[in-house]
C-alpha cells in the first residue's frame, strides 16, 4: 500500500508538469510560508526553466493565503494582462 501511495504522489508532483516553450509562467513564492516552503518552490522554478520553460519568480515576505490578497497582487495581474 505504502508503494502505491508513494507512486500516486510522484505521479502527480508538479515538478513533472510540461509546458509549452510559449507558454509564459509565473510563480510566486513567500518567504515565509509554511505549506509551500520558499526552498521547495524555488527549486521548482529551476527545475522548470533547466526544462526549457520560460519562468518568471518573485519572493514576498508572507506565507501562504496571502499571497493574491497582497499589494502586490497589482504587479501580478498587470504581468498577466501582458502576457494576452
Amino acid at each position: 500500500m505504502k508503494a502505491l501511495l508513494l507512486t500516486i504522489l510522484d505521479r502527480n508532483d508538479v515538478a513533472h508538469l510540461q509546458f509549452s516553450p510559449e507558454l509564459p509562467v509565473r510563480i510566486e513564492a513567500g518567504t515565509v510560508d509554511t505549506v509551500s516552503p520558499q526552498p521547495f518552490v524555488s527549486e521548482l522554478a529551476n527545475t522548470y526553466r533547466d526544462a526549457g520553460v520560460r519562468v518568471t519568480y518573485n519572493e514576498r515576505f508572507i506565507g501562504h493565503p496571502g499571497v493574491a490578497a497582497e499589494p502586490g497582487a497589482t504587479s501580478i495581474a498587470r504581468w498577466l494582462v501582458g502576457q494576452v
